[in-house]
Order: C-alpha cells, then sequence, then structure tokens
C-alpha cells in the first residue's frame, strides 16, 4: 500500500486560523468532503493525510483556508492583492544546465514569526520537497529572513572548489564538497549535484550567499522568531512546477496576514515576474457537468456545493463561469470540477446504472496471441511472472547513471510520488521488485511483459506506446549464457529463427564484455547482459544478476511482414 502525505499540526492552531471551534468528530466530516483524513489525534496534536493532488492542503495554514470556506465562514478568494516588485533576481546563464529556473515572493508584514508559525513554515516546505519537488530533484524551495538580505539577487554558478560559506545549523564555513559529506541534507540530496563541476548558488548584493540549491541555505539568512518578513525562492528544473509551488507558500503566508510582494527575475533572453496569481476559468453547463458526476440537481444546489469546495460560480444564461483560486494545482479542466462535486454529493448517494454495450464476436489481436505465447514459453523455463504498474516512482527508473536527464513521461499531478512517472523500461521495475525482496531463496527467475511509454517528439502527442518483455535471473552463478540461452529458447519456441547476439555497449546497465545486442535478421529486437555490480548495489541486490528486455513491437513487425526467418 502506498503512504499518502502526512502533517501533524497544533489542533489550537488550526482553529485559531479557522475561527471557529470544531469537535474533532465534526473535524473529521468536513476533512473527508477535503479528501483528507484524521490518522492521529492526542487532544493537542492532529495527524492530518491528504491526497497527493490536494498540495494546497499541505500545511496548517491550507487545511484552515479549506475548513472555513467550507463551514460558510469566509468567501472563496480566486485570487490575493500582490504588490508589484520593488527587486529583483538577475540569472547568469551558467545555471542553464543544472537547474535553469527560479520563482521568487517576498512577503511582509510587521509583527515576528511566532514557534507555531515557523513549525508550519519548516513543515509545508519538507512536505513539498518529499512530494511536489520528487525529492528535490525537480525543485526545491528555500526560505530566508528578509532583513538580513541585501538585494537585487543573483542566482549564479560557481566552481565547487571556489564555494565556501556557513551551511544551515553549522557555525563555521564549509567548502562545497564538504557540504556534500558531513551535511544531513548533503549527504541526502548531494547526488542531484555531484556530477557537475559547478554548483547553484543565490547571493545577496553583497555577495553574501543565501543558498546552495537544492542542498542547503546559509546559517546567516536563518529564520527566526524576530523575523517578520521573508524571502522565499524555488529553483527546478520544472517551470510548472515552481509556478505551482510559489503559488501555495503565496496563499498560506497571506493566511498569517503577510503582505505579498513579485519580485522581477531577469533572464538572458526575458524577464519574469512572478508569483502569477491568478484564477483559472472553466466553463460548462450545468447538464454537462452533472452528467459527468452520474446524478442531477438544481443549478443552484451546484453553485452552492462549488462554493463551499472554494471556487467563486457565476451563471451566464445556461452556462457556469467557475473561477478556481490559484492554488489549486489539481483543477485542469471540467472533470476535475465534476471531482469535487461528486465528493460534495458523496459517492454513496450516486445511483448505479447497467452498462448497455453491443456483442461482437472476434479474435485474439496479435500482439496479445504474441504476448501470451512469450508468457507461456518464459514459465515453461521456470521463470514466474510479476505484474508492476506501469506508473511507477521517478527512483526506480533513475538508478542507472546517465539516465537522470533522460526524458521520461511525468504525471502531472500523480496520486502519489510512487505512480509519478511512467516506465520506458520493464528490466528496472524488476531489479527494484528484487531488491525489495529481502529474503527471498535463490535462484530468483521472473518476467514481465507489459507496456512502457517512450518519449518522442515526431509523434503527435510526444510519445508513443510500445510492449516489451523482461527477464531477470539472480543466483549465485547466474551468467551471460544462462540469459542468452534462456532468451534464445523462447525465441525459437516463439517461431523466430536467424537470431543473432551482437557485443554491444554496456553504457553503465552491464559489464563491459559481458553484454550484447539481440537480432532477428537484421532487426533489433532486444539486449540481455550480466547486470553491473553498481547497479545492483542500487537496487540493493547481493548476488550475481541478469537481465534481458525484448521489443515485442518489432518482433510483431517481422511476423506481420513476413521477414525470412531461414
Amino acid at each position: 500500500m502506498v503512504a499518502m502525505p502526512t502533517i501533524r499540526i497544533p489542533i489550537s492552531d488550526l482553529l485559531s486560523l479557522v475561527g471557529e471551534l470544531i469537535p474533532i468528530n465534526k473535524l473529521e466530516e468536513l476533512l473527508r468532503l477535503l479528501k483528507c483524513e484524521v490518522s492521529d489525534y492526542d487532544g493537542e496534536y492532529l495527524e492530518v493525510t491528504f491526497m497527493e493532488d490536494r498540495f494546497d492542503l499541505s500545511s496548517t495554514e491550507g487545511l484552515a483556508r479549506a475548513l472555513a470556506i467550507l463551514i460558510g465562514k469566509r468567501d472563496p478568494t480566486p485570487s490575493l492583492e500582490l504588490h508589484a516588485p520593488s527587486t529583483h533576481v538577475i540569472v547568469d546563464k551558467t545555471v542553464s544546465q543544472i537547474r535553469p529556473y527560479i520563482g521568487c515572493l517576498i512577503a511582509r508584514r510587521e509583527t515576528p514569526l511566532s514557534s507555531d508559525e515557523i513549525e508550519s513554515l519548516m513543515q509545508v516546505q519538507e512536505t513539498l520537497h518529499k512530494t511536489l519537488c520528487r525529492h528535490r530533484r525537480k525543485a526545491s524551495i528555500g526560505v530566508y529572513d528578509l532583513a538580513k538580505i541585501q538585494p537585487p539577487i543573483r542566482y549564479e554558478s560557481r566552481k565547487r572548489e571556489d564555494i565556501r560559506f556557513t551551511p544551515l545549523d553549522w557555525s563555521r564555513q564549509l567548502s562545497a564538497d564538504e557540504i556534500l559529506k558531513y551535511t544531513k541534507q548533503g549527504q541526502e540530496y548531494g547526488y542531484l549535484l555531484e556530477r557537475f563541476d559547478r554548483f547553484p548558488l543565490l547571493l545577496d548584493f553583497r555577495g553574501q550567499v543565501l543558498s546552495m540549491p537544492p542542498i542547503i541555505n546559509s546559517e546567516e539568512t536563518r529564520v527566526t522568531e524576530s523575523t517578520h518578513s521573508l524571502f522565499v525562492d524555488v529553483t527546478g528544473l520544472s517551470r510548472d512546477t515552481i509556478d505551482a509551488i510559489l503559488r501555495i507558500l503565496a496563499a498560506s503566508l497571506a493566511e498569517r496576514r503577510f503582505s505579498l510582494e513579485a519580485v522581477k527575475i531577469i533572464y538572458d533572453d526575458r524577464v519574469d515576474v512572478t508569483p502569477d496569481l491568478r484564477p483559472t476559468l472553466t466553463t460548462c453547463s450545468p447538464v454537462d457537468l452533472l452528467s459527468i458526476v452520474g446524478t442531477t440537481a438544481d443549478v443552484r444546489v451546484v453553485t452552492e456545493a462549488l462554493t463551499r469546495l472554494g471556487h467563486r460560480v457565476f451563471v451566464y444564461e445556461d452556462t457556469l463561469l467557475i473561477l478556481t483560486p490559484f492554488y489549486r494545482h489539481d483543477i485542469f479542466d471540467i472533470t476535475d470540477i465534476a471531482e469535487d462535486l461528486a465528493i460534495w454529493v458523496g459517492y454513496d448517494a450516486l445511483s448505479l446504472k447497467p452498462l448497455s454495450m453491443p456483442y461482437t464476436s472476434g479474435s485474439l489481436l496479435p500482439m496479445t496471441d504474441l504476448i501470451r505465447r512469450f508468457r507461456r514459453a518464459a514459465a515453461q523455463l521456470g521463470f514466474r511472472e510479476a505484474h508492476r504498474f506501469t506508473l511507477t516512482s521517478d527512483r526506480v527508473l533513475r538508478q542507472l547513471p546517465g539516465r537522470e536527464d533522460l526524458q521520461i513521461l511525468e504525471v502531472q499531478n500523480p496520486v502519489s510520488s510512487e505512480f509519478a512517472v511512467a516506465r520506458d523500461s520493464l528490466m528496472f521495475s524488476l531489479l527494484d521488485l528484487i531488491g525489495s525482496s529481502k529474503g527471498t531463496p535463490l535462484p530468483i527467475r521472473v518476467f514481465e511483459v507489459g507496456p512502457v511509454i517512450i518519449v518522442d517528439d515526431s509523434e503527435p502527442r510526444g510519445v508513443r506506446e510500445e510492449y516489451h518483455a523482461a527477464l531477470v535471473q539472480v543466483s549465485s552463478d547466474a551468467s551471460y549464457e544462462q540469459v542468452q540461452g534462456a532468451l534464445l529458447a523462447i525465441l525459437k519456441l516463439l517461431g523466430f529463427n536467424q537470431i543473432r547476439f551482437l557485443p554491444s555497449e554496456a553504457k553503465g546497465l552491464f559489464i563491459s564484455g559481458r553484454c550484447a545486442q539481440v537480432l532477428v535478421g537484421d532487426t533489433l529486437i532486444g539486449l540481455l547482459g550480466e547486470v553491473h555490480p553498481q547497479l545492483l548495489e542500487r537496487y540493493a541486490i547481493d548476488h550475481p544478476c541478469v537481465a534481458a528486455e525484448l521489443y515485442l513491437n518489432a518482433l510483431e513487425t517481422i511476423r506481420k511482414t513476413n521477414i525470412p526467418q531461414g
């Protein structure tokens, strides 16, 4: 079971922000309408689990805002006042190959932060780092005491040997390499930078280091209980992720009565102003919306429901104009609006309808027939079948050095970080499965057949779906000859001849000289080899391992075109 993100918040702080005392049993009912649930309550602190498509609820402030709107304590606020920028960030082109994008905001107020506010700010930062930021790979957040910074800010990179500053929670300066080696953050996230010769830095006008993203902030800019104004930055690889995080943080800070100010971001070829706090507009007819939900209701009921869930709704003739707040990262179109409405109505209240569909006769698709025959052949050779999801975690697919920057289809709004990307290979999923199956007696012989998603700019949608098959064997004597023999037997059982094995480059996946490409005639149909020990270590596999992956679409093309098999 995939663990959903959980936050721990003081109940007194939450209800103070809501502006009303709510009994715990009533609070649990309300949170369910927000796709949240109470996982623990000790009378002082509340542990709340939320779905990963509702990052706006990842803080005390976000939950309080949603609850206050839900009980009618306040009206929805699709947008917020954002003051014009008074400072700017200059982005040096040297960061373009490392972490090319940045967004910032300034939050000001007269009164200093309380301990609860600092705790909440740090918690939402870490929660977003683990989820939406994909453990800081896609983006990372920095929060600083504005009074300790002299704008404007410069975002640049420097040679790692030229970097020295005092990292957070340290009392002396460290070099960049020492930060990666000795600090907790460096040990955990240093792999994101270790392959670069230059590291990104944020510096103020005096040259003071604010942070070395995505690793750690400087001690000099620490937020304390005397801090009353904040400078916030988000750097990373994805502009969409950066924008979403800034909007969530802006909404949370506004709940604490901060005045928000934009920041101008100056690149070589353009100027951005962040954050963008404009709401999104969805137009639809009530009939279309209700048909998706599968129910009927008066327009006034629909309007009331969507209003209580944070939308601002206007009715113009037969059309609903729905303004969704800027911080709702999960709303893309009418389908997402319908989900909100369905939760309000209650899934249990929706009536079931039988499916009506025509009856036809048919036969197996050629690909289905090939897949079934492969399964039978692999089982006959003693391999056991694994069934993994097409969606997986970014961690599973990027263990191999060189794959860190590989284009992989990412889910824009995943339910969990464990289902955040579409796999482009079956082999890595099987290695991850074996690595997580400690104690399984040897030998382990598993196979899988299923779809993979390949990023392909020549396709209309930018991706194509293929079917692959993979074999993995782990044993004390696993060797190239064993997996080659198994693959040769399977291909013969499938009716293919003219099978050739050509030596290939290992590229970190296999041991050099112990791997090959697989061809039928002159058509490449797969690869195989002895898995490299460094890769086995990354997947926590303690014994020798061999693996092979076949491209079933290529095999099917050979069958359809009747390429001579000898």
